[in-house]
């Protein structure tokens, strides 16, 4: 099976995508799941 073949460039989009939306680059990233995502980490975090 060649599933694990394109799993590091996956995290790399999703971490360029993450860190965008982290740097306000994304349009209205209110409205995204990466913005809940990292609002929720924050809550549960010491």
């Amino acid at each position: 099976m060649r599933v694990r073949e394109p799993r590091p460039r996956l995290k790399e989009w999703i971490d360029r995508r993450v860190q965008a939306a982290i740097g306000g680059d994304v349009q209205d990233s209110e409205g995204t799941f990466v913005h809940y995502w990292l609002k929720n980490g924050q809550a549960i975090a010491p």
